[in-house]
């Protein structure tokens, strides 16, 4: 991804660069060549010169394009808005992982949440589904948040113990996601490492 960027936002700076020379050189010489006499300028109806004008424009146009070719870059080449995977780069957003005990099957994490807004949030739970690894196996485990459920007060935090207990789990990584009930936009991947018994 990173690379991919830099190629694009290159390449963007290469043509503003390549089309900036173009657009000087011909406006150079076009005031050589009116300043030697060889091509009279253009005038309005007013019978002024337009060259100066005709070249103001230009540059407009050609930073115009230039801004626009930079920003396209940075956004993808306006390629359609989508959901994307990139398969030599984690998934983001960073998973919280927990890796469980090759004897019990058992591990845990403690997950905080931070409030730090003036209004306090009531009546929060955090709660996640069945996990699945990439084949689409599901994890065979009970997965419990601690406290299930509480409050949230102005300016303040919590952290919230999540254990799984999966003695019979088949070893390799699931993954699902944590959300917080009463908080619809908030959501952290949780991924489950299973090791091979001990």
């Amino acid at each position: 991804m990173a690379e991919e960027l830099f190629a694009r936002t290159l390449h963007a700076i290469t043509d503003v660069q390549r089309r900036s020379a173009d657009a000087a050189g011909q406006l150079v010489e076009r005031l050589i060549a009116s300043v030697d006499g060889r091509d009279r300028p253009a005038t309005d109806d007013d019978g002024r010169p337009t060259d100066t004008d005709d070249a103001i424009a230009g540059m407009t146009r050609l930073w115009r394009d230039s801004i626009t070719s930079l920003a396209s870059a940075f956004t993808g080449g306006g390629a359609a808005p989508g959901a994307r995977i990139d398969v030599a780069a984690p998934a983001p957003p960073a998973p919280v992982t927990v890796t469980l005990d090759a004897s019990s099957g058992a591990g845990s994490t403690e997950v905080w949440l931070h409030n730090p807004s003036a209004d306090g949030i009531d009546k929060l739970r955090v709660h996640c589904g069945a996990a699945l690894a990439h084949d689409g196996s599901l994890l065979d485990a009970a997965i419990v948040a601690d406290p299930d459920g509480f409050d949230l007060p102005a300016r303040s935090s919590r952290g919230v113990v999540v254990s799984i207990d999966a003695p019979d789990a088949a070893p390799g990584v699931y993954r699902t996601l944590l959300l917080v009930d009463g908080l619809a936009g908030q959501w952290l991947p949780l991924e489950i490492v299973v090791p091979e018994r001990a």
